[in-house]
């Protein structure tokens, strides 16, 4: 079961999204945690213009956007993705692995919420699973080829992604709804920025 903790989520404000399409990011941040990843999105979303909906590692997620609302996340495919998640990168395969799972329950349990299809990066623009990759292609805003390379990295390739996550197979059941008591939101006035969110490496805390 994959708990996410909401102690860093935030109400940025944003819009409510019109699209059906979950974006999958990885970090590209070598051993930063899901909680260093919120944390660092948690101080500087305004001034970095950047910020997603999850971060997942081998412990489970945190919440940073509002689920259904727009993040900042991927250039200007932002508006259709009520969910963007971020796998947490690590060196140790057995941890790698076991972020992975989570990574792909919570994929699902949010397709699953928001009528996604389990499709992977398919032709339809507003439909499906994608990757930052595929976004930077598709709609722009965006040069990041996450998660592919590292995934590769792990063995994993694009057509297991693709039946992992239309299986649904590559974890644990998950409870989207298990959370920690939020400690508290920042509040924001409504913003329309298609920017690209972007983590990028040397940022960790």
């Amino acid at each position: 079961m994959v708990t996410i903790n909401k102690s860093l989520a935030i109400n940025a404000g944003t819009a409510a999204t019109i699209g059906k399409i979950i974006v999958l990011h990885s970090t590209d941040d070598m051993e930063a945690t899901a909680k260093q990843m919120a944390t660092y999105e948690h101080r500087v979303w305004r001034s970095a213009q950047t910020f997603v909906h999850f971060g997942v590692d081998d412990q489970g997620a945190y919440q940073v956007g509002t689920p259904g609302r727009v993040a900042w996340g991927a250039g200007y495919v932002n508006k259709y993705a009520p969910v963007q998640l971020e796998l947490c990168e690590f060196e140790d395969h057995d941890r790698a692995m076991k972020a992975y799972r989570n990574w792909v329950s919570l994929a699902v349990t949010m397709a699953d919420k928001y009528g996604v299809p389990r499709t992977l990066d398919s032709s339809d623009k507003t439909h499906g699973f994608k990757s930052h990759a595929w976004c930077s292609a598709n709609y722009g805003g965006s040069d990041h080829q996450d998660p592919y390379p590292y995934l590769k990295n792990l063995g994993i390739s694009k057509a297991q992604l693709a039946a992992d996550l239309e299986a649904g197979k590559a974890s644990a059941t998950v409870s989207a709804s298990t959370t920690i008591e939020s400690a508290g939101a920042i509040s924001a006035s409504a913003a329309k920025l298609t920017v690209d969110g972007y983590w990028g490496p040397h940022l960790t805390m």
